[in-house]
């Protein structure tokens, strides 16, 4: 048997200064932490710079020699991973939807969220460490990036299901779904994941996002659970779950407008390998789940194809009247102004029509693409767990 204590935390290290306050400060309170810390294995969010992912490798690379960045997208995909024990390999998945480019307020799509996946040698025993970050929700009242945000969750579910190998798995990070949410149930039931906080978590209720306590909350009555630490229970217990990097001791602010989550997890190395039944207990759950996400993703694709049909309506209409102006210029008797506008209105016609083209082309037909690759993934899989109940 191996102890392991696991930590994951959102640094909220957003590289806008105007946005993220007291960041570069806070990073240097966090090293400080963690230098003092008895975690084995920590997951972090939201270090997009490079610089302040530096300032932790090097001030806490005697207590975790080992750690890796996550390089991705625009300004980096925001995740790390710190270690006691050896990482032997390491891979990064950038989720295939997540956001669009023209969404400046969001930045969702220039971090390139994805997937991070690193295998630990825990003495001997393999284990799989996963530490991700999900789109943002935003508005939960008129959550548009729902369906970016399932696919999300299905393409993690994917990723952990191929490269496991019914080994032991961990999954952190920040999901943005609630335990309610389509997304949580998915984790929790298509993939049988346990959560630390529902298995051993202490008397708290849990909350790690958007605090009345937190010195960066700005929502009132908000607070949330949205940061987990999930894992297979084939060779992992949860003996203990907490909620950690609040307040900074002696400061008037705190590490970040997250909170953190810790657990301490038994990993038993000696158990030999168990594939799972063929008749799964929970089918009926499992089903509901699949197909929820299955009913979200197809009504998308529906709603996608008319935006598509009407981008390219928009399209043959700026055409046409770039055309139109071009016949203009052509047969107009010689009014200056009149030559003037038409000169000026035809090419900015002829410009917003290739940009609309454009911008469908490159974004619409991936997007429904996507989203039908998924529904077919999410067939095969219903299918083998109809055959199995058969």
């Amino acid at each position: 048997m191996v102890q392991l204590r696991i930590l994951t935390f959102n640094c909220w290290g957003l590289p806008v200064n105007a946005v993220t306050r007291y960041r570069d400060e806070r990073f240097k309170y966090i090293a400080s932490a963690l230098q003092q810390c008895d975690y084995d294995i920590i997951g972090l969010q939201e270090v997009w710079l490079l610089r302040n992912y530096e300032t932790l490798r090097e001030a806490i690379k005697n207590v975790f020699p080992y750690s890796h960045y996550f390089h991705s997208g625009q300004v980096g995909s925001g995740k790390c991973v710190f270690s006691r024990y050896p990482i032997v390999a390491t891979a990064f998945t950038p989720f295939n939807l997540n956001g669009y480019p023209h969404e400046l307020n969001h930045g969702d799509w220039y971090g390139r969220k994805g997937v991070g996946h690193c295998k630990i040698n825990i003495t001997g025993t393999i284990l799989n460490f996963y530490v991700t970050h999900l789109h943002a929700e935003y508005n939960r009242n008129n959550d548009v990036h729902l369906p970016h945000r399932v696919t999300e969750i299905v393409q993690l579910s994917e990723i952990m299901r191929f490269t496991s190998h019914n080994n032991p798995a961990i999954l952190v990070g920040d999901l943005n779904f609630e335990p309610e949410d389509v997304g949580y149930r998915f984790l929790t039931t298509a993939l049988h994941l346990k959560d630390a906080w529902l298995e051993a978590g202490d008397e708290g209720t849990g909350f790690t996002c958007d605090l009345i306590s937190n010195s960066f909350t700005t929502k009132e009555n908000d607070e949330k659970r949205i940061d987990y630490i999930f894992f297979n229970d084939e060779y992992l217990k949860c003996q203990t779950c907490q909620i950690t990097m609040g307040r900074i001791p002696g400061v008037n602010y705190n590490y970040s407008d997250h909170e953190g989550v810790v657990a301490t997890l038994q990993l038993n190395t000696r158990k030999l390998r168990q594939q799972r039944q063929d008749v799964i207990e929970n089918s009926t759950e499992i089903m509901e789940v699949l197909q929820e996400v299955q009913g979200i993703l197809t009504d998308t694709i529906k709603g996608l194809k008319f935006r598509h049909f009407q981008r390219y309506l928009l399209v043959l209409l700026f055409v046409s009247l770039s055309i139109l102006c071009g016949i203009i210029n052509y047969h107009s008797p010689n009014e200056d102004y009149l030559k003037l506008i038409v000169i000026v209105a035809c090419p900015l016609f002829f410009t917003i029509a290739a940009s609309l083209f454009y911008y469908g082309f490159l974004f619409d037909e991936p997007e429904i693409r996507a989203m039908k690759a998924y529904i077919c993934d999410l067939e095969i899989w219903m299918n083998n767990i109809e055959e199995k109940i058969h």
